[in-house]
């Protein structure tokens, strides 16, 4: 049976038992001395929650477990501030006031890598918590938590949060590499990577093939990399291409807008 919980503004009560973290961030060997205090940073939670009692409560239980909550009252505030807001962990309600969770939390992902978002809502059927997984979500913690669930969810997000702070400083320096190149290079780039050869590149583009040789020539030394398999390396860690089959990569894919 579940718990009744007070929350007041200012203060708040968890349940003991209701909290659970149904689903999540695997728990790595990564001791969390070596995470984000390690690093010197504080930990900070951006909460995406349209109901101001529970967000609060959420702010709440997030400082008694010495995490510093950043609220938000719709998607659309947060997504205003996502890509200039500090690394730490996402909270984003699963029950958003005339907003799609889930595609928020498409934008938050596309927005940058090192902000885990652990999706967050009370009572959740086995589908809400599938679909959120599926699209990406670091974790479902269903509210209200107990602090020691919470405690656990938001420690094993820093525990990994190096590693993604890592991979996103990559991600923006492949990203500026990237956009110094012309229009005409990220075309013989998003076909070189699709596996084209120099001839179909040019009759793809309809330019000659020394053209082409001389647009890969010149994107190649742009872009720091001395072959093709360094090419689509390059191309999925700045997020620029999704392999067929694979997991959507960070970032903004091939497009001609």
């Amino acid at each position: 049976m579940r718990n009744s919980v007070r929350c007041a503004y200012g203060s708040a009560e968890y349940a003991e038992a209701p909290g659970q973290f149904v689903a999540g961030l695997e728990t790595r060997a990564i001791a969390h001395s070596i995470g984000a205090e390690a690093l010197g940073m504080q930990r900070l939670a951006h909460i995406v929650e349209p109901d101001p009692h529970q967000r609060e409560c959420l702010s709440s239980g997030l400082r008694r477990v010495g995490v510093e909550p950043v609220a938000f009252a719709s998607g659309a505030d947060a997504l205003e501030s996502w890509g200039n807001l500090p690394a730490g962990c996402g909270l984003l309600s699963s029950s958003l006031l005339h907003e799609d969770s889930l595609e928020i939390l498409g934008r938050m992902q596309a927005c940058r890598v090192d902000t885990p978002v652990i999706m967050v809502g009370e009572r959740p059927d086995l589908e809400v918590v599938t679909r959120a997984l599926r699209a990406g979500a670091a974790g479902f913690l269903e509210t209200p938590p107990s602090r020691e669930t919470l405690s656990r969810s938001i420690d094993q997000v820093f525990a990994e949060l190096p590693r993604l702070i890592e991979r996103e400083r990559q991600r923006r320096e492949a990203l500026d590499l990237f956009s110094a190149l012309t229009r005409r290079e990220r075309d013989v780039v998003e076909l070189v990577v699709d596996g084209r050869s120099n001839r179909q590149i040019a009759e793809a583009l309809r330019i000659g093939v020394r053209t082409v040789e001389m647009h890969r020539s010149n994107l190649m030394e742009k872009l720091r990399v001395s072959s093709v398999a360094a090419l689509i390396h390059f191309a999925i860690r700045s997020g620029i291409w999704i392999p067929e089959g694979g997991i959507p990569a960070t970032g903004p894919a091939f497009g001609r807008g």
